[in-house]
This record gives structure tokens, sequence and C-alpha cells, in this order.
């Protein structure tokens, strides 16, 4: 059995846990100053964003109920993929002002299906809050409401993030060379 844990080194080290802390915090204060008064629906989506919602729900100065949903893609013949919901909501977005919270946006597809399913349910308000967007692919209309940060097409692992199921738990954020282990 392979030790993945021996596999990360300091030197791939892209986000500490302390900048990640911070980045949350700021995000936090943003996020309660744009809704000042209002209660806000916090959606996380399964299984990445885990650690990023429970760190920044616990730093939003404002009412806020938690939900979550998890998605899968399938591959499909053009590329982009198939996305299925595998945990639906269990809260009504009716009028409410809702938050998607995620760990990382990639290319997007999952987020466009959950963005379009959000808005057949008639939310009063969306935004969409991500730790980590990739560079943005060109062509892609999708615009974050709240971004930690910005980054390159590295593989990333850590506070969430994982290679099949491994490495979610580490503080810190990660690159990771795929074909090494």
């Amino acid at each position: 059995m392979v030790n993945y844990h021996q596999l990360i080194k300091p030197e791939h080290q892209v986000f500490s846990s302390s900048m990640i802390q911070e980045r949350i915090t700021e995000l936090a204060d943003e996020i309660s100053r744009d809704h000042q008064g209002q209660e806000i629906l916090l959606i996380g989506a399964l299984k990445s964003s885990i650690f990023f919602v429970a760190d920044l729900i616990r730093k939003i100065s404002i009412p806020v109920v938690l939900d979550f949903i998890d998605t899968e893609k399938y591959p499909d013949s053009n590329g982009s993929g198939i996305v299925k919901i595998t945990k639906d909501l269990e809260e009504n977005l009716n009028q409410k002002t809702v938050l998607l919270v995620r760990a990382i946006v990639d290319a997007g597809t999952s987020l466009e299906y959950l963005l379009n399913n959000f808005r057949l349910r008639n939310p009063k308000g969306l935004k969409v809050c991500a730790l980590l967007q990739r560079e943005e692919p060109a062509g892609s209309k999708i615009k974050l409401d709240y971004v930690g940060f910005r980054v390159n097409s590295s593989f990333l692992v850590g506070y969430g993030m994982d290679y099949q199921e491994n490495f979610r738990n580490l503080a810190s954020i990660y690159k990771i060379d795929k074909e090494n282990i």
C-alpha cells in the first residue's frame, strides 16, 4: 500500500493554512457586508468544499442557513461530461438569497449545471463563492462573485481536495504530479 502523504513535499505547497484562513476571513467579511440585513442560504458542493464551508460559515457575521449538494460528472462523446445530482438539497430555494460554495472551479461544467438548476428553483438571489478558480478558459460565461485565489492548471490537493480520495485532510494546499503517484 502506497503512503500517499509521503509524496507531498514542503516545496509543493501552494497555499499555507494561514494564507487560506486569512483569505477566508476577507471573503467572509465581504459576503457579510454585501448581504447585511439578510439571511443567506449557503450551499456547499460536496465533498471538496467541506473544510472551506466550515471555516467560511464560522466567519460570516450575518444569519446563515446551511445545506449541501453533490454532483457527479460522467464522460460523454463531446468531452464536457454529463452532470448528475447525487445528493440534492433539503432546503427550498424559493425567494431565498443563495450562496453556492465550491472549493475549486475548473472548466465550470458542473457549476453551470448547478446554477441553471438553482435558477429553476426561483431564488431571490444567486451568487457563487470559490476558494480557488483556475484561469478562465476562453469563452467561459461563468463569473464568480467571490474568489479566494486564482490558480494555474496544476493539479491541487489538500484542504478538502483529493486525488483518488486521498489528501483531503491536509491543512494546506499542494500541487502534485499525478504521473508520479
